[in-house]
């Protein structure tokens, strides 16, 4: 005999009664607060107000939230602080057409300590407003950002003229000028993190000062006194050096040919690929300099010419 089962559907209030029923939690256990005590991770970038950008106005967009929090390794630091060498300097006058007596380390002297320090892209310039010109000098600011987050504020500033001084249209651009802004903001920034402030030092410029005396008394750069030999002083210049010469040709108002013949005078080369490296400061501070380009003998150099090509694009 076969006995069956009646199921009966289940009522509402049976339905209202499972539906209503709290679910018990397994006795001796809690919730987990992982999550709440793990620390931050340090690799994460950090948020900063103002992260996203925004259309540049006249008045700098600057914050404080990050100034002052930024923590250095070891490693970091002697990249920074790594010392000037004496064949990284530089001079310049006080006054236009005055003699050269102030030391100072180029802006690519900068770059590549920051490149040390945080990794090539690690770092950048983010500017904060936008630039403005004042008796031919155009200013904007720059924050130095690390990671992606800014942490040094500077100014920079470079001399613009829209023509030379023979009147004619300068071959700076503005372009070029805000170029020149960005450089001289990197260097500001970098001076606050410890880059070439031996160079603010009066005792070290004085020792500076002394040596280069001795060498211009001699007539000759001696190893013992301002450099260690390297024997890459007699390779040719790198594809940047070049191009840095190319851009000091520019901003300098001579014309090509002057250059161009003032070199295979002075130095015998028909093209700035020859130019080697022991000669190429002394290159640079001359086509620099304000005046006549220094000439040895009778050579005469006739500015009217001009030539196709620039310096450094010659093949």
């Amino acid at each position: 005999m076969v006995r069956s089962t009646l199921i009966l559907p289940e009522s509402d209030s049976m339905k209202k009664s499972k539906r209503g029923t709290p679910r018990r939690r397994p006795q001796g256990r809690r919730p987990s607060t992982a999550l709440v005590r793990r620390p931050p991770r340090a690799d994460l970038p950090v948020r900063w107000p103002g992260a996203a950008l925004a259309a540049l106005t006249n008045e700098p967009m600057m914050t404080a939230h990050c100034i002052g929090t930024l923590k250095l390794s070891e490693k970091q630091i002697l990249a920074l602080r790594r010392p000037v060498e004496d064949r990284e300097i530089e001079w310049r006058p006080i006054t236009d057409g005055g003699p050269p007596v102030i030391p100072y380390l180029s802006h690519n002297g900068y770059r590549d300590r920051l490149d040390a320090a945080f990794g090539l892209g690690g770092w950048g310039m983010l500017p904060v407003a936008m630039p403005r010109e004042k008796e031919d000098i155009v200013y904007q600011p720059f924050a130095l950002c690390v990671g992606g987050v800014p942490r040094v504020y500077a100014w920079g500033e470079q001399r613009y003229f829209e023509t030379n001084r023979e009147g004619k249209r300068s071959q700076m651009t503005y372009g070029d000028a805000l170029e020149g802004v960005k450089s001289n903001a990197i260097t500001r920034c970098g001076k606050e993190l410890g880059v070439a402030r031996e160079l603010w030092n009066r005792t070290h410029v004085a020792e500076l000062k002394a040596r280069k005396a001795s060498v211009a008394a001699d007539g000759q750069t001696r190893a013992s006194d301002t450099r260690r030999t390297n024997p890459q002083d007699e390779e040719p210049i790198t594809k940047l050096q070049r191009q840095r010469l190319v851009s000091i040709f520019k901003h300098s108002g001579r014309t090509q040919f002057e250059v161009l013949a003032w070199l295979k005078a002075c130095y015998g080369v028909d093209s700035t690929k020859v130019i080697t490296r022991k000669d190429y400061q002394a290159i640079c501070t001359a086509i620099e300099r304000p005046g006549a380009l220094p000439l040895g003998g009778s050579v005469v150099i006739d500015d009217k010419r001009t030539m196709g090509r620039e310096p450094g694009e010659e093949g």
